[in-house]
């Protein structure tokens, strides 16, 4: 038996970690977009620290607010861009772009909003779990566009919770 190439070995640590840290991403946006409120809880730690400017707080506090704001729309979708992430072995922060769509309503007429934003993140593991640790939202602009659509065709993104018959939300 050869030696154990520790570099090699460190370079997969690396990448085995970023990937951890990816799939925290991807499942917060599938989480919000589905209104997978308990899967949310299960991506941040307890201690985590929340700042959206016009709200910021703990993980206790975050739930119930992002609840509320979400709720309100007919329709949401978080899409990330690529993330720039740095990952040590137990600590890390990321950053990345973001463009949200909402459908709202107001006195009766569908509105679309587009938003851009970024979020900035911090990741902590634990024994062998990672999880975030911090996020921070920074807007860039909102567009509001008078709705393309009615909804209520089955291709349309309507109505989506756990209780949907599409809702696949994968576990971590």
């Amino acid at each position: 038996m050869g030696k154990v190439d520790n570099t090699l070995y460190t370079q997969v640590e690396k990448l085995v970690n970023e990937a951890a840290c990816r799939r925290l991403l991807e499942a917060y946006t599938y989480a919000i977009d589905w209104q997978n409120w308990a899967g949310l809880k299960e991506l941040f730690w307890a201690d985590a620290e929340f700042d959206f400017g016009l709200w910021q707080g703990d993980r206790e506090g975050f739930l119930p607010w992002v609840q509320a704001l979400e709720e309100g729309y007919d329709r949401r979708l978080h899409h990330f861009a690529s993330p720039r992430l740095s990952i040590g072995d137990d600590e890390g922060q990321g950053e990345v772009g973001a463009l949200l769509f909402m459908r709202v309503q107001e006195d009766g007429t569908a509105f679309d909003e587009i938003m851009a934003g970024r979020y900035q993140l911090g990741f902590t593991r634990r024994g062998d779990e990672w999880r975030m640790s911090r996020l921070v939202f920074l807007m860039h602009g909102v567009q509001r566009l008078p709705a393309t659509d009615n909804g209520g065709a089955d291709f349309f993104a309507d109505g989506l919770a756990p209780s949907h018959p599409r809702f696949s939300q994968p576990t971590l």
